[in-house]
């Protein structure tokens, strides 16, 4: 696409309009120019995903190394939560335009997250991240996660998986299943949902390592909580188990947790971040599952008890700008001006999240986008490249799509079903 940014001052108004023209319960919350430049963002941040970021038929790395090298070596801790993110980006996107390449994206990214079960060879047993790589390499023996790689036929697979991968991949999970798996893929993703939720709840809602211990943030068992957030972890995984298999299983599971083990209320992040042991990084996990579990439960008494720790959980991120929370509380407490401060924040995202560390000789001449800045492009050598990452920005594409879904925004009208 060639739409131009649109200018400084364009965007002023436009933040204008967005503060005044936003109708409650899910009507349109922007004008055409402001929908206008979302979705164009929304399509080049997708671009940016096909054409750097999707490994081996869909699995989404979160960062690349520039300039950019297909058979470089690249590692992701977090490439599980980052495809369960794409896929539920994905399948609101289907749900909202019926376009055939959102589904079929979906199907791909939805293979990789079959694919990051079964590499691992433990049933149910999810994997961080995986390569096509014959043996190891040297940058497996960084960071915290040094020594959890396996080897499986041809691939290289990262364990000791967290409660948050779990998190990304079932969020993703249960929006495919629900708006935009095809019937002859529905009982695929239920049986993968309940092998996944299923070992979890086989070893007392732990999740153990191939060798069957516990991996080092896995703990949402009753009688060992790692902190309060794990509560809502486990209601969460249940409840999507439970929707999605139709098992019995997950919901009795479910009701025992939330009403004889009192988890709501265990859930609660009392005395603020720090007296709740409750980091940045909770508040997405948090934010997912209280989106399902608000979504999913019809007991009024029950859904009372989930919206007051929603209530106590939106109090740790208000006003913070971060637009998937907002977006989420917005759809869930039909909150109209949260969603307006979320999409004039969608507006300001940048459309390129690329990290410079410094500028590289390069042969043969590097692509105009990662060609350093100049003043004037025609007069420079063109053997000098931009090293540093790019990030795939499905942070926007999440919550953008689930903007459109939850009427926060419209596109255009030949964008509509």
């Amino acid at each position: 696409m060639t739409k131009p940014a649109l200018s400084p001052l364009t965007r002023t108004v436009l933040f204008a309009a967005v503060a005044l023209i936003c109708l409650p319960k899910a009507a349109r919350c922007a004008p055409s120019e402001v929908e206008g430049e979302l979705l164009w963002k929304a399509r080049h941040f997708d671009r940016l995903v096909q054409q750097y970021h999707v490994r081996d038929g869909g699995l989404v790395a979160g960062v690349v190394r520039l300039p950019y090298e297909r058979s470089a070596d690249e590692s992701d801790e977090n490439g599980a939560y980052l495809t369960g993110a794409y896929l539920a980006a994905l399948s609101f996107r289907f749900a909202v335009t019926g376009e055939p390449a959102a589904r079929q994206q979906a199907a791909r990214c939805f293979r990789s997250v079959q694919k990051l079960v079964a590499v691992t060879g433990g049933k149910g047993l999810l994997a961080r991240w995986y390569k096509v790589a014959p043996a190891p390499s040297p940058s497996e023996n960084e960071g915290w996660l040094a020594g959890h790689w396996h080897q499986s036929a041809e691939y290289r697979w990262l364990g000791n998986v967290s409660a948050d991968q779990y998190c990304g991949a079932l969020f993703g999970l249960a929006a495919y299943h629900r708006l935009a798996a095809p019937a002859e893929l529905r009982p695929q993703v239920e049986a993968l949902v309940a092998d996944m939720v299923g070992r979890i709840l086989d070893a007392g809602m732990v999740i153990t390592d191939l060798d069957g211990k516990p991996t080092t943030w896995s703990d949402m068992s009753p009688t060992g909580l790692q902190e309060p957030m794990y509560a809502l972890m486990g209601l969460g995984f249940l409840r999507i188990a439970a929707e999605v298999t139709a098992e019995k299983r997950f919901a009795r599971e479910y009701d025992r947790l939330l009403n004889e083990c009192d988890y709501a209320t265990r859930a609660l992040p009392t005395g603020g971040r720090m007296a709740a042991d409750w980091n940045f990084s909770d508040d997405v996990m948090a934010w997912e599952m209280l989106y399902n579990l608000l979504l999913l439960e019809r007991r009024p008494e029950e859904k009372a008890r989930l919206g007051r720790v929603a209530d106590a959980v939106w109090e740790l991120v208000q006003g913070q700008k971060r637009v998937l929370f907002d977006i989420i509380r917005s759809a869930t407490a039909n909150d109209a001006a949260v969603g307006r401060e979320a999409v004039r924040q969608l507006l300001l995202m940048p459309a390129e999240q690329m990290r410079v560390e410094r500028n590289k000789r390069t042969y043969p001449p590097a692509d105009l986008d990662l060609r350093p800045p100049s003043w004037f492009q025609w007069v420079d050598p063109p053997y000098a490249a931009i090293e540093g990452e790019r990030y795939a920005g499905v942070d926007y594409l999440l919550a953008y799509w689930m903007a459109r879904y939850h009427g926060l925004v419209a596109g255009p009208q030949a964008d509509q079903k």
